[in-house]
């Protein structure tokens, strides 16, 4: 008998044939594209939030009946209120005219530089040209799926942010804040990016998906390809005794896998059980582990206090409170009930069910019941909401922005509490997530996928595409360092410098008032002289001599003779230096 040659390429173009632009793609990730494209377009240049702060309206009280007339009235007071609202590149210029190049920097890549990167990815991976390798596209697919949760961490901010300026108690009263349009607008690029990077991942069951692949990874076909009739009478038993070792040991290993190209799931994951069950129990123990760590740091950081807020009006501390993330919410809550819920499911709603599919994924012989199939369907999906980890930088970079200086007259200012459970709560359950994230991604890439090292095969190798990022950075900022913006000086004319004098006299004055001692000279003779006039107890401890004078001898002695005579004048102390000022 003989066996027939199959051409694949009728059949299945995309394994033997030449490869296919937008193969795997779908109408819908096209249509998807433009509208994240156009959102972040959007959300960039329209403001986020509005904060608004109110200054109380002052009233002279010039006597104590009309001090008493005003503690009985509750008629509310008019005062003064100012709102602010900048978008994301105003924000660039903002920080940039404060002398904060670095902070500027991070923003300008965040809207400027990771957006169009992120959307040439995406539009690489949904066209898959025949130039780019199928390695590169792996990494493509790695790096867009590990950058799309790391999107929302910008509108993580913005909540914390007007949840901190909504909190109850009398800086309610001075402060306020709400969602804008463009805070929606970004909204919906963080979701239809995470939608779009989840869509193009690779799964199990893509065997067509990865474009044209080499014959030797298809012995079977390719030995039918090739020729099974190649002998000199046609039979195919001639064939076989002439293949070489190497096409029958490429066929036991393709007899290996054959049931995961076409279908066979089962025999595919007991297959891998066999050969690896040690190393999968260990891993399963080793999730289990950390699962349980994660879920204790989850449960700290948002019971326990994680800052000490304080609010302040011309310096003075008007309110201060402890908050934990639960309160932050329940804030957030008054403003938008949606985006309340939103921060609840992406920190404890979807990471508990995350870690509930992800251990049934990783239970021995998951495979042969229906709820470890379901498990392995669901966990890459619920797997990018997961953001314990992007909340968790949020938070640090909220505490950091307080902690920045500023010299408005209604601030937030913030420090940590003496023990900082909450906070280093919430470090641990960023660190956690991440880790857990990632060893879940290691363990359940499928099987199809090449072997990669720390860079894919490029042309020109890991040394040029490691040297060639480094160089180019140390251009531009070699270059922006010589020929960039410069910014005007602060100081042009007497105006400005009588205003820069004017803001610098209060702090001034107030050191003054910290250095000089309220009185000097002769403390003792001082403390009898207060003494006699009854202004302190005779009993009191010689300590107190001190405490407020400095020095042991007069001020001044001074001894002039004039004819027949003579003035002896002495100055024993002064008192009241500290009420000095600079004007």
């Amino acid at each position: 008998h003989t066996v027939s040659r199959v051409d694949s390429r009728d059949e299945d173009d995309s394994i033997f044939g030449p490869k296919k632009l937008c193969r795997g793609s779908s109408l819908w990730q096209w249509l998807l594209l433009p509208v994240c494209m156009i959102c972040i377009i959007i959300g960039t240049h329209i403001p986020l939030i509005q904060t608004e702060f109110t200054l109380p309206d002052v009233t002279w009280l010039h006597d104590a009946a009309a001090i008493q007339r005003f503690e009985a009235s509750h008629e509310p007071g008019i005062g003064h209120r100012f709102t602010d609202g900048d978008s994301y590149i105003d924000v660039i210029t903002w920080l940039y005219d404060r002398r904060l190049p670095c902070s500027a920097l991070v923003v300008s890549y965040n809207a400027m530089i990771l957006p169009p990167l992120q959307f040439l990815l995406f539009f690489l991976i949904l066209l898959r040209p025949g130039f780019i390798p199928e390695e590169l596209i792996f990494s493509m697919q790695s790096y867009v799926m590990n950058l799309a949760p790391m999107r929302f961490t910008q509108p993580c901010i913005m909540m914390l942010i007007v949840g901190i300026a909504n909190m109850p108690g009398p800086g309610d009263t001075l402060f306020g804040g709400w969602f804008t349009n463009g805070y929606w607008y970004f909204m919906t690029y963080c979701v239809t990016a995470i939608i779009l990077a989840w869509s193009v991942q690779p799964t199990e069951e893509d065997k067509n998906r990865y474009g044209d692949q080499e014959p030797d990874r298809f012995p079977c076909e390719s030995i039918m390809r090739d020729g099974t009739n190649g002998g000199p009478d046609g039979n195919s038993g001639e064939s076989l005794k002439s293949m070489s070792a190497e096409k029958l040991r490429l066929m036991g290993k393709y007899a290996k896998s054959s049931s995961q190209l076409y279908g066979d799931e089962d025999l595919d994951l007991q297959s891998d059980a066999s050969d690896d069950g040690g190393l999968a129990s260990f891993q399963a123990i080793g999730a289990l582990l950390a699962a349980a760590f994660l879920v204790t740091a989850v449960f700290l950081a948002l019971t326990q206090p994680f800052l000490y807020f304080e609010y302040r009006l011309s310096g003075v501390v008007v309110h201060g409170m402890t908050p934990t993330v639960l309160d932050l919410w329940f804030s957030i809550g008054s403003v938008s009930r949606f985006l309340m819920c939103f921060s609840a499911a992406t920190c404890i709603v979807l990471p508990a069910t995350w870690i509930v599919l992800f251990g049934l994924r990783m239970m021995p012989n998951s495979a042969q019941s229906e709820a470890g199939r379901l498990a392995k369907r669901l966990e890459p999906t619920v797997r990018p909401w997961v953001m314990c980890h992007i909340w968790a930088a949020s938070f640090v970079l909220v505490y950091y922005m307080v902690l920045a200086r500023n010299k408005a007259i209604v601030e937030v200012c913030a420090q940590m509490p003496k023990l900082p459970i909450g906070f280093v709560a919430i470090g641990c359950m960023g660190v956690g997530t991440y880790g857990l994230i990632h060893f879940a991604k290691d363990v359940t890439k499928p099987s199809h996928l090449p072997k990669q090292g720390p860079a894919p095969p490029l042309p020109g190798g890991a040394f040029v595409w490691s040297l060639g990022p480094a160089a180019t950075m140390a251009f531009w900022g070699l270059l922006l360092w010589s020929h960039g913006p410069s910014r005007p000086p602060d100081l042009t004319s007497i105006e400005d410098l009588n205003s820069a004098l004017s803001a610098v006299l209060p702090a001034g004055n107030a050191k003054l008032r910290k250095q000089i001692p309220e009185s000097a000279g002769d403390c003792e003779a001082f403390w009898n002289y207060r003494t006699r006039k009854g202004e302190v107890l005779f009993s009191s401890p010689l300590s107190e001599i001190h405490r407020t004078c400095s020095g042991n001898s007069p001020l001044a002695h001074m001894t002039r003779q004039t004819g027949n005579a003579a003035t002896d004048i002495t100055a024993l102390w002064a008192d009241g230096l500290n009420t000095l000022e600079l004007v």
